[in-house]
């Protein structure tokens, strides 16, 4: 009998090895590829940690991460600037435009992709550049920058630069400055007409007009009805009663428009919008142009290569989730307040610029440092992402084979006690939280006018189909797949009422330009724009009433 139990127990070790590695395995974290990658992506662009054993990387790894910085390029940047200032006698000198107040930073393809989308041709069977572009940007993106040191690189002089620095509600006011405006019966040119004059005397020359926070403003009627249709169509003279000559918008002139990529500007970016001041060349929240900002740094803040390292990992996940989870407008880039929180000290206030960032721009989340945690703590145990274990791996087949219902959720529980019913009441509120994300943030995109109606109404419907296909196959509960229903009946309602909403808009301003033509708004004029607006109140937008109401009113 005793042989029999020690041989039961010897026989009994190596299965119970096994199952304790296999049970390690299982249960074992995985580790972010990023950071892994880190190391690489740091020593290829010349931050060296001479205390680690790995110092060097291989010809095909440095190819992959190394960033080009723009000072690396300055040579193609100064063919594309000699090309701009062929005929101008006197533009200032290249290492102006590059190095001052500051040198420029960031990767060469940032400012070669913004100069190939600024020269993209109007339409495929155009013979001209579009010579617009609507520069859309996060907080600290550097737009400023960017449009300052490109417009000036296109003109080769700031008295060839013409800015409008948008605030809300002063279409009219704009108008008469940059339009023109009627003084004892006659018609006096602003601004841009004087431009556009400048433009024809001197068509060896380049200027630009930079319309910065554009969003602010309705262009349309900043512009005027003859001068927005010119602007569309470059075979269409501009007409003004009282402007004598007959101009077209001249080739020399270039139009930037600058304008927030967070949710809840004041103006909807549409389609009429962007026929008319250019495609949408986006600049997000960029770690490689973050990574290159900080490389200036490292002496001055006494930056160690570790600190780098949780830096651009923090700066690149925590983009990430916002966006994934929020809003890609409420990322923040490296320009913004972060580039005052990158030493070492600084850290814990360098991660709340992010909660402070989406707490300001939204009135709906509010959040906290613990939004980060699983970064953090992916920081804090060398990149290892916490709850991404193999066993979530056999949920997720489990659940892929429909076998993970009330009743399937039980045998699979019977089988994996513990572990697999922890997992499975978090993937559960996990995908009830996506599927409320997805909804919300869909909805968002058509409200800041980042999608289209018929784009929205698609993504809607595919929403809609996976949500029944999870509830077919048991993924989901019956409450929860209740309230997503009701969400998502509440969502598209707000998209339909919004669609009638902004139709409504561009009537009202169709109308109201029209009415402009003199310069002025008869109270005769307000009258009829309040008894349309009156007529569509039930059918259109609490939101867009009120603002509406307000421009025709001059609230």
């Amino acid at each position: 009998m005793q042989k029999k139990i020690i041989l039961y127990i010897t026989s009994s070790i190596p299965v119970l090895i096994l199952l304790y590695y296999l049970g390690h395995y299982l249960l074992l974290n995985e580790t972010d590829p990023y950071w892994n990658d880190l190391d690489k992506i740091l020593i290829s662009n010349g931050i060296i940690d001479s205390s680690a054993s790995l110092n060097s990387v291989t010809q095909k790894d440095s190819l992959k991460f190394r960033i080009i910085p723009i000072q690396e390029r300055y040579d193609s940047l100064r063919s594309f600037y000699n090309q701009f200032q062929k005929f101008n006698p006197n533009p200032v000198p290249f290492e102006e435009v590059v190095d001052k107040p500051y040198p420029l930073i960031g990767s060469a393809d940032l400012y070669f992709d913004f100069l190939k989308k600024l020269s993209e041709k109007k339409t495929s069977s155009s013979a001209y550049s579009q010579n617009k572009i609507i520069l859309q940007g996060v907080s600290g993106s550097g737009k400023t920058t960017l449009i300052d040191r490109m417009s000036l690189l296109i003109t080769g002089n700031e008295n060839s630069i013409l800015r409008l620095n948008c605030v809300e509600k002063l279409e009219v006011e704009y108008n008469k400055e940059f339009i023109g405006n009627y003084v004892n019966n006659r018609f006096v040119p602003g601004k841009f007409l004087e431009l556009i004059e400048k433009c024809y005397e001197n068509p060896n020359l380049n200027y630009v007009f930079i319309l910065d926070d554009v969003d602010k403003v309705y262009p349309s009627p900043v512009f005027g009805a003859q001068i927005w249709n010119s602007l569309d169509r470059e075979e269409d003279p501009i007409k003004i009663d009282g402007y004598s000559p007959v101009r077209l918008i001249p080739q020399n002139l270039y139009i930037i428009s600058a304008t927030h990529s967070e949710p809840g500007y004041t103006i909807e970016i549409n389609a009429e919008i962007r026929r008319r001041l250019g495609s949408i060349f986006m600049l997000n929240a960029d770690p490689s142009t973050f990574l290159l900002f900080i490389k200036t740094r490292i002496e001055k803040d006494s930056l160690s290569f570790t600190h780098i390292k949780r830096l651009v990992y923090f700066f690149k996940r925590a983009n990430d989730h916002i966006s994934n989870k929020f809003d890609a407008g409420f990322t923040l880039g490296n320009w913004s307040g972060l580039r005052k929180l990158i030493r070492e000290d600084k850290f814990d206030d360098f991660v709340n610029e992010f909660v402070i960032n989406i707490t300001n721009f939204s009135s709906t989340q509010s959040i906290t440092k613990d939004e980060f945690s699983d970064i953090l703590f992916s920081i804090e145990n060398n990149g290892i992402i916490p709850e991404s274990s193999p066993i979530l791996l056999l949920y997720n087949k489990a659940e892929e084979l429909g076998i993970v219902g009330e009743i399937g959720g039980g045998l699979v529980l019977t089988l994996i006690p513990l572990a697999f019913g922890w997992f499975l009441i978090r993937k559960r509120k996990k995908k009830f939280e996506n599927y409320s994300a997805h909804i919300n943030s869909l909805s968002y995109k058509f409200k800041d006018g980042e999608v289209e109606y018929i784009e929205v109404i698609k993504g809607m419907q595919i929403i809609k189909h996976n949500l029944e296909l999870d509830f077919a196959k048991n993924r989901i509960k019956n409450e929860d797949y209740i309230l997503l229903l009701i969400l998502f009946n509440n969502a598209i309602s707000k998209i339909h009422q919004l669609e009638q909403s902004y139709d409504l808009r561009d009537q009202i301003d169709r109308k109201r330009d029209y009415f402009l033509l003199d310069g002025i708004i008869e109270q005769s004029e307000k009258n009829n724009l309040n008894d349309l607006l009156a007529q569509k109140k039930k059918d259109i937008h609490p939101e867009v009433y009120l603002e509406l109401w307000e421009r025709i009113n001059n609230k």
